[in-house]
């Protein structure tokens, strides 16, 4: 069908054309004025050559035609097929639906973006939502129903998820229609940094286009964005045997100091509150406490005199229970060969171990049960049991092999296993290296022949390691007092292998290496009275039960998850879904907003065209004429061909004739 590129010419032509018409219809005509020698005058009439015929009309008709073709020619004429938008454009919205979008102002912002990206567009119109991974509930094919991408966006919201581009790109290459000759790439996001950090595209060189829409950075000062209180962190901890105490952090991203307010609740209601000051760009602590077994939950949040630019992060829900006890077992696979005073030395040191892990903790948030029952099922293959600690009093290892790798996966698995030696030094050492636990050389017993009258000591721990952090003052006095009777002076052979104690002789009393997830912890001597009197002193149980958690120790608290992640108990698996405390089985969770929401941080325009590896669409400006000007096929040429002609033969028709024969004159 015929168009024009710039049908403004067409409204210009009639602006001049009006005021000639104007005169023409309100010109005056000339009055009659009465007077006495009218009567002399007479009417005369210049006689006509010729009388009107078609061959006038025809004329002016095609007088008529050229203005027509000229003021057609002046507004730029073209022809464009009725199908002209579903030749091939494409544009797909990619909408950032991270939790950082909820502030800011980014939502509305992006709503403005998408809304003139569809009253712009002339092609196929797709549309998809991404947060940690596509969502495909929000994915629209393109399509010139417009209505249904609308929709789509109505639909979607900012999600409490971390934001993964990189995922969400590669599905908009797959959306693309195979046919298509345009593809543009409308991406509306708040690049905020810790989102966009790990994004590596090429979308110059997959032939799409990049139209990008950068919201929710009308307050950003640089590469942040200020406004933010974020309550960064918030835990539960024993205060006293009756009372908790819980822990919060809040975090201030703005350049000035702000005071909040620190609220308490439980039970739905509020508890008590507290004011903190925090710094511009600094963090700031507080601490409840209070009394045990009232609720199992409590939230704690931020009020504020000034506008949150986020308020998502404002809030947390935690658990007031006790974490999960420890759990730990013994395997004394003996041979049966073995003397009954050698099963009888194993039988005590194992009592003692039970006895002295069982009153390990307060017996309320730190617990260690003895779980005999699930070690004995996991070395017959059971799955997925709850097993912490696996003790092996004079390295009992069992020999058979299928029973041996369930011992391996346990350990892989992140297991600890805590093995003391044997009454045959050198067949322990053996044994270890034969499994490929350790590799060990055994120079020999001191004290085993009672070849010295003093005993032997055990040396200070380091300051800056765990253990010289529990073993300062008194425990440490009484740890270097313990008499050590006799050990195996052993070299280790692998670079894998750490020492954690020392004799006062600078010999390794205590080996740890890592195996897997797990950890194989052994002593150079044995725990009982006769290779030491560490067992009766007021030092054993700290040392042992900060040999089993291992150095920076383990968090026993209820797990805590960021939305979207997942975590196996048995052979179910809980996914995060909703914030706040939620219980899964007889499981206890904590789901967080996921810290990397809440960073202030963001890029810069000309960094995202760096990190997506393209150039941008020059976008037009409100009010531009809709038809662009390389779409359908210009006519400019024909319209001028016609005008020429038109002109041609008005004037070849209106030229002098030659007169046949000469005009006599009356004169």
């Amino acid at each position: 069908m015929l168009s024009f590129a710039q049908p403004w010419a067409f409204l210009a032509l009639a602006a001049v054309a009006l005021p000639v018409l104007a005169h023409m219809a309100f010109r005056r005509t000339t009055k009659r004025q009465l007077f006495p020698s009218l009567r002399f005058i007479r009417v005369s009439r210049i006689p006509r050559t010729s009388r009107k015929t078609p061959v006038d009309l025809l004329l002016l008709f095609l007088r008529i035609l050229f203005f027509a073709l000229l003021a057609c020619l002046l507004a730029d004429p073209r022809w464009v097929l009725p199908n002209t938008g579903d030749r091939g454009e494409e544009t797909i919205i990619l909408l950032d639906q991270s939790a950082s979008m909820g502030g800011w102002g980014a939502w509305g912002e992006a709503q403005q973006e998408i809304d003139q990206v569809l009253r712009d567009s002339k092609g196929k119109v797709g549309f998809l939502g991404f947060a940690s991974s596509p969502l495909a509930g929000s994915e629209v094919s393109p399509t010139r129903d417009y209505e249904l991408v609308s929709k789509a966006f109505e639909q979607a919201e900012a999600l409490p998820r971390q934001g993964n581009p990189q995922t969400a790109i590669d599905r908009v290459y797959q959306l693309f229609g195979a046919q298509a000759t345009s593809k543009t790439l409308v991406l509306v996001t708040d690049l905020q940094r810790t989102n966009w950090q790990a994004v590596a595209q090429k979308l110059a060189e997959r032939g799409v286009s990049l139209d990008l829409r950068v919201v929710g950075h009308a307050q950003a000062q640089g590469s942040n964005r200020p406004g933010n209180l974020t309550l960064a962190n918030a835990r539960t901890a024993p205060a006293s045997p009756d009372e908790l105490r819980i822990w919060a952090q809040v975090r201030n991203s703005s350049p000035h100091e702000v005071e909040a307010d620190l609220v308490l609740e439980t039970g739905g209601l509020e508890r008590n509150r507290k004011k903190i000051l925090i710094g511009a760009n600094q963090a700031a602590q507080a601490q409840f406490v209070m009394p045990r077994g009232d609720f199992v939950t409590a939230a704690v949040r931020i009020e504020s005199g000034e506008p949150d630019a986020l308020a998502i992060d404002d809030r947390r829900e935690l658990w007031l229970k006790a974490p999960p006890p420890r759990r730990f077992a013994f395997l004394a696979d003996l041979p049966a060969h073995l003397p009954n005073e050698v099963k009888n030395k194993t039988a005590v040191e194992q009592r003692f171990l039970q006895a002295a892990l069982a009153s390990a903790g307060d017996g309320a948030w730190d617990r260690w049960i003895l779980s005999q029952e699930n070690a004995d099922s996991l070395m017959e293959g059971g799955e997925d049991l709850a097993l912490d600690v696996m003790l092996m009093p004079g390295s009992a290892l069992p020999s058979d092999e299928k029973r041996m790798g369930f011992l391996n996966n346990f350990l892989e698995n992140g297991g600890v296993v805590v093995a003391t030696p044997g009454e045959r030094f050198v067949q322990t050492v053996t044994k270890l290296r034969e499994v490929g636990w350790m590799n060990l050389r055994l120079k020999g017993v001191p004290g085993g022949a009672r070849d010295r009258a003093e005993p032997f000591r055990f040396a200070a721990f380091p300051p800056d390691t765990s253990l010289g952090k529990v073993f300062e003052g008194k425990p440490a006095r009484d740890l270097e007092l313990a008499s050590l009777i006799k050990y195996g002076e052993i070299t280790p052979l692998d670079d894998d292998l750490e020492v954690r104690v020392l004799s006062d002789n600078e010999h390794p009393l205590v080996f740890e290496r890592k195996i897997g997830k797990g950890r194989l912890v052994f002593f150079a001597f044995r725990l009982d009275m006769t290779w030491s009197d560490l067992p009766s002193r007021n030092s054993f149980l700290p040392l042992l039960v900060e040999l089993v958690k291992g150095e920076g120790g383990i968090d026993r608290s209820w797990p805590r998850l960021e939305v979207g992640e997942g975590k196996a108990f048995g052979d179910r698996v809980f996914t995060a879904e909703t914030l706040g405390a939620n219980r899964f089985h007889d499981q206890f969770v904590e789901v967080v907003l996921p810290v990397s929401e809440t960073s202030p941080e963001i890029f810069d325009h000309l960094d995202a065209l760096g990190i997506l590896g393209s150039g941008e669409v020059p976008r037009n400006p409100e009010g531009q004429a809709s038809l662009p000007q390389e779409e359908g096929e210009p006519l400019w040429l024909w319209f001028a061909i016609g005008c020429a002609a038109l002109f041609l033969i008005e004037n070849i028709w209106v030229s002098p004739r030659r007169l046949e024969g000469p005009q006599q004159s009356d004169a």
